[in-house]
């Protein structure tokens, strides 16, 4: 039984392995979690396809490295969003612009590299904050 495992589905449709030598309420607790989420690959397409209806400009490269960018821009751009929901009518323009930046910015590797501080560097030379 070392090497058995349970086949579980996402919600998506795609299954996923989990192994039986798991202890008991980690071996639950990830059957859970795939039941109730989509695949990573329905996920990397969902992002890409939500940035590109958000009018973001879509990115070149290596298929892993754009996935994990899209993600991270999907995050940005919410974050943007919910902080322009808070602003004030001075500052509704730099607030549209910083939204436009990251739509704009198409580098992967950049969006990789700036995951925990992209609004910051993106917003830097605005003076939104």
């Amino acid at each position: 039984m070392a090497n058995e495992c349970r086949l579980v589905y996402h919600w998506c449709g795609h299954g996923e392995k989990v192994p039986y030598s798991l202890p008991t309420r980690m071996f639950e607790a990830r059957v859970r979690v795939i039941r109730s989420t989509a695949c990573d690959w329905c996920r990397k397409g969902a992002d890409e396809q939500s940035n590109l209806l958000d009018g973001c400009v879509p990115m070149e490269g290596r298929e892993l490295l754009v996935s994990r960018a899209e993600a991270i821009r999907r995050r940005a751009l919410g974050q943007a969003r919910a902080l322009r929901g808070h602003a004030t009518g001075g500052e509704l323009d730099g607030f549209d612009e910083l939204l436009r930046r990251i739509k704009c910015m198409n580098d992967p590797r950049w969006w990789v590299e700036h995951r925990a501080d992209a609004i910051a560097v993106l917003a830097r030379d605005i003076e939104v904050f």
